[in-house]
């Protein structure tokens, strides 16, 4: 037994070590979530006829956030696509 307790030790430390930290990866639900609210309030604004350039900027960051993150269906192109809110 007194062989086997340090081989038990090591390979408890080398799982524990080596064990996946679940927190650490990016929530893409909540990031599209985020995304979509964002859109809505810009597109909202804009079919108020408000300017709508602080929620064009709300929702390019909340797309690019998601092209950060490495989520599905997020592009470099995408956020070339929402454009420069410049213009509203």
């Amino acid at each position: 037994m007194k062989k086997l307790f340090p081989l038990l030790v090591a390979v408890s430390f080398l799982s524990w070590a080596c064990e996946d930290d679940e927190d650490s990866g990016a929530d893409c639900t909540s990031l599209g979530q985020d995304y979509a609210a964002a859109f809505e309030a810009w597109t909202t604004a804009v079919a108020a006829g408000e300017d709508g350039t602080t929620e064009c900027e709300a929702t390019v960051a909340a797309y690019q956030a998601g092209v950060d993150a490495g989520c599905e269906g997020y592009t470099e192109e995408g956020v070339t696509a929402l454009g420069d809110c410049s213009g509203g």
